[in-house]
């Protein structure tokens, strides 16, 4: 598209990757070829290419809207959890380096009515050709968990946060 980011596209897709490092291995080991979790997995994968529904659960429910639900919200230790979704982005940054653990300054700057956090900002440190540098993220989230991470050089393109740092925060483990 006209007035966008001609690298957009390219780091959209090392993230997925980074992202799911692992997740099509563990689906294929765990799960025979002819098992029920593998028929359904191909099923809404054909369903999501055509522009389909995705299969419903017994309850009515599909996969995603039976996540990390229920129950009253609790807040969690949200530089935790954004430190774990920059160390796993991080991985796929071409120039900068990450220092693990220098998330500070967290702050949820926007909630919704339930209190759940809509947007949360942060600082962190980076080498940048060997000299360390300061650099912000800003993680939006839909629906009660983060679905974008912005960062301070591409503040408009939304970088994919890593699906296992986002179940375990669903799951409750950074409270």
């Amino acid at each position: 598209r006209q007035g966008q980011d001609p690298g957009a596209s390219s780091r959209r897709m090392v993230d997925q990757a980074l992202a799911a490092n692992g997740d099509m291995e563990k689906l294929l080991s765990q799960n025979s070829c002819n098992s029920a979790a593998l028929k359904r997995f191909q099923a809404n994968f054909e369903r999501f290419g055509s522009g389909g529904a995705p299969l419903k659960l017994a309850s009515g429910a599909t996969l995603s809207s039976s996540r990390g639900g229920g129950g009253a919200y609790v807040p969690s230790n949200y530089g935790k959890m954004i430190n774990d979704l920059i160390a796993v982005n991080a991985q796929g940054w071409m120039l900068n380096r990450y220092i693990g653990s220098s998330v500070s300054n967290v702050s949820v700057t926007r909630k919704d009515p339930a209190g759940r956090p809509l947007t949360i900002s942060a600082r962190y440190r980076f080498n940048q050709l060997g000299q360390p540098s300061n650099g912000t993220v800003r993680v939006e989230y839909r629906d009660g968990r983060p679905v974008c991470l912005y960062f301070f050089d591409a503040p408009g393109t939304c970088r994919v946060p890593s699906p296992g740092v986002v179940t375990a925060y669903e799951k409750g483990e950074y409270r």
